[in-house]
């Protein structure tokens, strides 16, 4: 065995790396792609800005998500306000870490490190599985903690390494974090405990002990949160939006993307078929595994999400009028400090790199908005609270309502941008010769 392998610092690195260059291509967060054509991500990181600019979680604004991930996004716009690439690092470290526990989990299933790297290394494929990932989401921060939660489960079914106490109060914070970004994918690191707990907890003290444990661990992230927002006298808010709103909204049915928080539970079969069926032994062939996984997994990307797509695709070499029509509405918002946005019907970014803030509570139209949620956005319009207003084309009613209210057209909707942005005041718009280049959004000028 290659003597590398005996140091756990070398095997982060070189996952870390991994991580980074496949995030590089395939993230829609990071330089290589634009603001444009974005979905979740932008939405999730609004509600991080608002958040770190003051506003009020739930009262101020709102969305379906808890508020662990509005942090996270949070943390990523402290560190660039005006792109996604301070989220794209914070990804590059959580996927550092799940192909780091996964790895450690493959160790304990093989009792092969070379075997276990490389099966950390397969990994990629499951992760970035192109139907399924096509953007970073919820699900994948929450990936981290169901990694997390599958190597401690492991370590306690085997009976392997440290106090088995504290193991369970470590899934015990990952189920809390879990629950406080998402509470529908609990469900995954609490398959963890329980498979756990059913091979190793025999004794009842034992049990007791371990749950005490666990609702300690879990507590440590819960409480925190509960404490912050009853504090600011917002609880019932946080309960109303994230618990009761998102079971009344959310429409039933399972999207692709939900699957990305299953795909750490893979190292388990992973680890096992490389039992029966050994990866690469040799350095050389272990090299060729490792770039031709690599490689797989950035070109299946690429191929679907973007180069399939030339016409609406938002990677740094595919300039087209969508991606034109959305700069030309950014140079308009930009003329304002920090503006007031509502969206109707979608929202995508628009107003990232001039930091734009949430108008009202709903300054978003989710999937199955209430009349309640509709009615807010719309009276936040009539009183001229929003700076702008993004109207989908699939709206007629809601544009000829802002133009009743005096809101002002900026321009017309693109066959591949369905947008119409509203402005308060009459502003300037784009030279005829504006455009923003391939180098320009690769270098995020």
């Amino acid at each position: 065995m290659d003597v590398k392998y005996k140091s756990d610092g070398w095997i982060l690195v070189m996952l870390s790396l991994m991580a980074a260059l496949v995030l590089f291509f395939v993230s829609d967060d990071s330089y290589a792609h634009d603001f444009f054509n974005k979905a979740d991500s932008a939405w999730f990181f609004m509600c991080g800005k608002a958040w770190m600019n003051g506003l009020n979680p739930y009262v101020d604004f709102a969305d379906s998500k808890g508020p662990l991930l509005w942090l996270i996004y949070g943390a990523g716009y402290l560190i660039r306000p005006r792109d996604f690439t301070g989220v794209f690092w914070l990804s590059c470290v959580c996927y550092a870490v799940i192909l780091f526990e996964s790895f450690r989990t493959a160790e304990l299933l093989t009792d092969d490190r070379r075997t276990a790297f490389l099966s950390a290394v397969a990994m990629l494929l499951f992760l970035f599985f192109p139907v399924l990932h096509n953007e970073v989401r919820c699900e994948d921060f929450a990936s981290l903690f169901v990694a997390i939660s599958v190597y401690q489960a492991s370590c306690l079914t085997l009976g392997r390494r440290g106090h088995p106490i504290r193991r369970w109060m470590v899934m015990g914070v990952c189920l809390g974090a879990v629950v406080m970004m998402k509470y529908s994918i609990a469900p995954l690191p609490l398959l963890a405990m329980v498979v756990a707990g059913s091979t190793r907890l025999r004794h009842r003290t034992l049990r007791g002990r371990a749950v005490l444990a666990a609702l300690a661990g879990m507590a440590l992230v819960v409480v925190p949160f509960l404490a912050y927002f009853w504090a600011k006298g917002s609880l019932g808010c946080l309960i109303q939006e994230y618990v009761v709103n998102t079971m009344r909204i959310t429409p039933v049915g399972i999207k692709p993307y939900y699957l990305t928080a299953l795909m750490p539970l893979m190292v388990v079969p992973v680890a096992l078929l490389s039992r029966r069926m050994p990866l690469p032994a040799t350095k050389k062939t272990g090299l060729a595994f490792v770039g031709g996984v690599v490689v797989l997994t950035i070109v299946s990307n690429l191929w679907i999400h973007d180069l399939r797509h030339l016409e609406y695709g938002d990677f740094f070499t595919q300039d087209n009028v969508g991606r034109q029509e959305f700069h030309d509405y950014e140079y308009v918002i930009s003329q304002v400090r920090k503006p007031r946005i509502v969206s109707m019907g979608g929202y995508m970014g628009l107003g990232t790199s001039c930091e734009a803030l949430p108008a009202c509570r709903y300054w978003a139209r989710q999937s199955g908005a209430t009349e309640e949620m509709i009615a807010s956005q719309v009276k936040c319009c009539r009183s001229m609270e929003a700076d702008f207003v993004i109207v989908h084309t699939d709206l007629p009613e809601m544009m000829a309502e802002m133009r009743r209210i005096g809101y002002h057209e900026m321009d017309r909707a693109t066959q591949w941008y369905p947008f119409v942005l509203y402005s308060k005041r009459q502003l300037s718009l784009p030279p005829v010769d504006y455009h923003v280049s391939d180098l320009d959004v690769l270098l995020k000028r």
